[in-house]
Order: C-alpha cells, then sequence, then structure tokens
C-alpha cells in the first residue's frame, strides 16, 4: 500500500518496497537474520520494517518465506545427521517428528508417613518389548 507524501511534508520519506527490495527481503530472512539486523540491512528501525511489514503483504509473505527456507535447511541437516547415526541428532529428531518425550509424571495421594515407594513406569520403546516397571522404596524425609 503506497501513501501520497509531499515533498515538503518534514522527516524522513517512507520506506516503500520495490519488488527488488521485496526480493532483498527474501535473501536476507534465509539467513536467519533477526528482524533488527533485516532492518538495519536495509538502513532503518525495527519499528519502520513493522510498518511495512503490515502495509505490504508482499514484503511480509516475502519475509516468511525466507525464514521458512532458513528452517527448511536446517531441518535438512539435522535430518541428515540423525541419519548418519548422531545420537543427539536422533533424539532431537524423534522428539520433535515423532512424538518423543522427556516428560516425567508424578502422581502423590495421601500421606507421607515412613517408607515411599516409587514406581517408574518406563513408555514402550518401539522395540516390542513393552513398557518396563521399576521399583524403589525409602524413608520420607
Amino acid at each position: 500500500m503506497q501513501k501520497e507524501r509531499n515533498e515538503s511534508t518534514p522527516g524522513p520519506k517512507p520506506f516503500i518496497p520495490t519488488q527488488a527490495d521485496i526480493v532483498k527481503a527474501e535473501d536476507i530472512a534465509a539467513q536467519a537474520f533477526s528482524y533488527g539486523a533485516i532492518a538495519s540491512k536495509f538502513g532503518f528501525s525495527v519499528d519502520t520494517l513493522s510498518r511495512v511489514r503490515k502495509e505490504c503483504p508482499e514484503f511480509a509473505e516475502a519475509l516468511k518465506r525466507g525464514k521458512l527456507k532458513a528452517v527448511a535447511g536446517v531441518e535438512y541437516s539435522l535430518l541428515k545427521c540423525a541419519l548418519k547415526g548422531q545420537p543427539a541428532a536422533m533424539i532431537f529428531f524423534l522428539k520433535n517428528h515423532a512424538g518423543w518425550s522427556d516428560k516425567q509424571e508424578v502422581e502423590h495421594s495421601g500421606s507421607i508417613d515412613g517408607v515411599v515407594k516409587v514406581e517408574i513406569i518406563l513408555p514402550d520403546n518401539g522395540r516390542g518389548d513393552g513398557p518396563k516397571t521399576k521399583s524403589a522404596a525409602g524413608a520420607a524425609d
């Protein structure tokens, strides 16, 4: 959306992105730069970038496309590392794409007057040997 501006109006001219600016915005965003860095590369403030994103949907979409390119590149690299057997990459990938979780549920009922029985139920790891249960007993604090 372009606004009419009189040359005699004080202050800097508003930034109105050209097609070249839109291409540049996508390229910069594809390098995973922050909005602050993107604004700096265009020579204006984050507030101006925010205004341009609101007023120019094509510019906003270019930034989104660029960001998606950066994310896709990292995901691809992560997948390559996971497929090469790097444990951290494998775990991270499975947590984000296969529902794996480090979540632990603790349930307590009744009072603790002496011995506390702790039962840990490990999730099915998908290898066919089902959930495992471990128990431990100890004195209450």
